[in-house]
């Protein structure tokens, strides 16, 4: 089953990374010019957890 979830996650990748460089070749091109952050924005939406233009957000330790 790890198998099959690696796969799916490299696929998952890799179609991002081709409409990242589609959407990147497009706005160099013919379109107006958008910088790579705004491309990330409109490829990859954002996600809980995450501080926009921090990263990850503090984590919680555990009291064992």
């Amino acid at each position: 089953m790890e198998n099959a979830a690696n796969v799916d996650t490299l696929g998952k990748l890799v179609a991002c990374y081709n409409q990242l460089s589609e959407m990147k070749e497009k706005a160099d091109t013919e379109g107006p010019p958008m910088i790579v952050d705004e491309i990330f924005d409109i490829v990859l939406p954002l996600r809980s957890g995450y501080i926009q233009g921090r990263g990850p957000g503090p984590k919680l330790h555990s009291k064992a």
